[in-house]
């Protein structure tokens, strides 16, 4: 879509202006000091939800997706404008910027992806609520710089195919993150931030469980949590992982094996009850496997285990809020 020639002149020169002004403002914001590829969760604030300059703007349904003006610097179209489709992610009211993630592949502005981090700002005035920030660079404004360069690109790469995988929708898109973030979780350099580790290893966990590799998902959940063992999303997506591994058949593992699993289930849930316990999707999720209930729905020959299904639940689950 786009918008007329003179709505498009007088946006490019609004635009112009606010990149000045936001480069004398030198404001940082966070996500270019850590990487913030997230969505936010049921009940943090999303500010961009009342902020009157995107008043209406939003897809119906959809409240965090917004349209939001890009030019083109790419070949001989630059000077157009592309409008395109952006799910905000951030807020940062310094520098009055929105960081979000580009829900559509441009046709004109060639240097960016869909899945990528992008930026903008609310312009109230103009046809598209907003115009983004970056230059010809527009990703780069999305990303924090990196002491280990090439090995954050495979890294960047790695969570956009994780986006565009859509919770395991698009199974291409997520074996290609497995094939990108395998050798980057295998060979972290020293140099990289401990946020560059902790994603690295949680965005391979999520895609390997939505490959059912559960051992593998795990794995990698395990190490995420020892980059950051405060991280609520590691813990979740281990804690819904092991209950796969609680869930089994009977017969499909050996005893020996089962009743480990059974036990890191449990030590993960009394984590995640002590540590998450007010977070409403965390506080959903233990209601909705805990209902007895549920109980109905399993094999038959389970339901006579009352205490162990008490203990580990009624049913498995996927973390999926990141």
């Amino acid at each position: 879509m786009r918008p007329s020639l003179s709505r498009l002149l007088a946006l490019l020169v609004s635009a112009a202006a606010l990149e000045a002004r936001t480069a004398t403002a030198q404001t940082t914001p966070p996500w270019q000091k850590e990487l913030m590829p997230w969505q936010t969760h049921a009940g943090q604030p999303r500010p961009w939800r009342t902020d009157g300059r995107l008043a209406g703007r939003s897809e119906p349904g959809y409240p965090d997706d917004f349209p939001v003006a890009f030019a083109s610097t790419d070949s001989a179209k630059g000077g157009l404008l592309e409008v395109m489709w952006v799910r905000v992610t951030a807020y940062d009211p310094a520098s009055d910027l929105f960081l979000g993630i580009l829900l559509n592949q441009p046709a004109l502005v060639k240097s960016l992806a869909v899945g990528e981090n992008v930026v903008f700002r609310a312009v109230p005035a103009l046809n598209a609520p907003a115009t983004a920030v970056g230059g010809p660079s527009y990703a780069e404004a999305g990303w924090p710089s990196s002491s280990a360069p090439q090995w954050f690109v495979q890294l960047r790469e790695g969570i956009r195919a994780y986006r565009n995988g859509r919770n395991g929708h698009v199974m291409p898109e997520i074996e290609k993150c497995m094939r990108l973030l395998a050798p980057v979780t295998a060979a972290i350099p020293a140099s990289a931030r401990p946020d560059e580790r902790l994603v690295a290893h949680y965005v391979l966990g999520r895609c390997r469980a939505e490959a059912y590799q559960t051992r593998g998902a795990i794995e990698q959940f395990r190490a995420a949590i020892a980059v950051d063992s405060a991280d609520l999303d590691s813990h979740m997506a281990l804690l819904a992982e092991l209950s796969v591994m609680t869930h089994l058949p009977t017969d499909s593992l050996p005893a020996a094996e089962s009743a480990r699993w059974e036990r890191e289930f449990v030590d993960e849930l009394a984590i995640v009850r002590a540590r998450f316990a007010s977070d409403p999707g965390v506080t959903q999720i233990l209601a909705l496997i805990f209902d007895p209930s549920k109980a109905r729905s399993v094999d038959p020959t389970r339901q006579r285990d009352t205490a162990k299904l008490q203990r580990l639940g009624y049913g498995i689950f996927r973390w999926k809020q990141r």
